[in-house]
C-alpha cells in the first residue's frame, strides 16, 4: 500500500486540495469567540462527504491500476503464445528432423485411425439392427460409410503407418545415416 501511495502521491494531492466543500478552518492559536466551531452535525457531514470523495478518487486509481495490470498479463500472455506459435511451427511443422516427420506421421495415423474406427462403428451399429438401425434403411448412405471407412483405413491410416511413421524413424537408424538422403523434400511431403 506504501507503495501504491508513493506512486501516486500527485493524485492523491489532487485529492484531498479538491474536496467538495470549502471549509476555512481558522488557525489553531486563537482563542476567539468569533472562531467558527463547526457543530456535531456539520462534522459528520464533512467527515462522510470527504471520506465518500476520497475513497471515490481513490478506487477509481485502483481500478485503473488494476486494469494496467492486467493489461500487463495480456500482453505477457499474447507474447507467449506468439514464442509457443513459433516454436511449434519451426520446430514441428517445418522441421526436417526425419524422427520428428515420423512422430507427425504417427499422429496423422491416430487421427485417421480415430475417423475410420468411427465409421466402422457405425456400420457396426447398421450391422446389429439392418433397416431400423441408425441409418435407417438408406442403402446409399451406408454403402458410402462403408466405402470411406475402406479409403480412410487403407490410405490414411495404414499407408502413412509403414511408409511415413515406421519408414522415417527406423530406416535412417537401421542404416547408420544421420539423415534421410532429401530431408525439405521428405518434410514437404508430409
Amino acid at each position: 500500500m506504501l507503495n501504491f501511495i508513493t506512486q501516486n502521491a500527485r493524485h492523491l494531492s489532487q485529492v484531498f486540495t479538491n474536496l467538495p466543500y470549502n471549509f476555512q478552518f481558522e488557525s489553531q492559536g486563537t482563542n476567539t469567540t468569533k472562531q467558527s466551531k463547526l457543530n456535531i452535525k456539520s462534522k459528520f457531514n464533512l467527515f462522510f462527504t470527504t471520506s465518500e470523495y476520497i475513497t471515490q478518487n481513490i478506487s477509481s486509481l485502483i481500478s485503473a491500476q488494476k486494469f494496467q495490470y492486467l493489461g500487463l498479463h495480456i500482453a505477457s500472455a499474447a507474447r507467449w503464445v506468439k514464442i509457443r506459435v513459433s516454436y511449434a511451427l519451426n520446430s514441428w511443422v517445418y522441421t526436417t528432423n526425419h524422427k520428428r516427420i515420423a512422430i507427425n506421421y504417427f499422429n496423422f495415423v491416430l487421427v485417421s485411425g480415430t475417423a475410420g474406427m468411427s465409421l466402422a462403428t457405425v456400420i457396426r451399429m447398421e450391422f446389429a439392427y439392418p433397416g431400423v438401425g441408425i441409418l435407417a434403411g438408406d442403402s446409399i448412405q451406408y454403402l458410402s460409410i462403408a466405402t470411406a471407412h475402406g479409403v480412410i483405413m487403407v490410405f490414411f491410416m495404414i499407408m502413412p503407418a509403414i511408409f511415413g511413421a515406421f519408414g522415417n524413424f527406423l530406416l535412417p537408424t537401421q542404416l547408420g545415416v544421420h539423415d534421410v538422403a532429401f530431408p525439405r523434400l521428405n518434410s514437404a511431403a508430409f
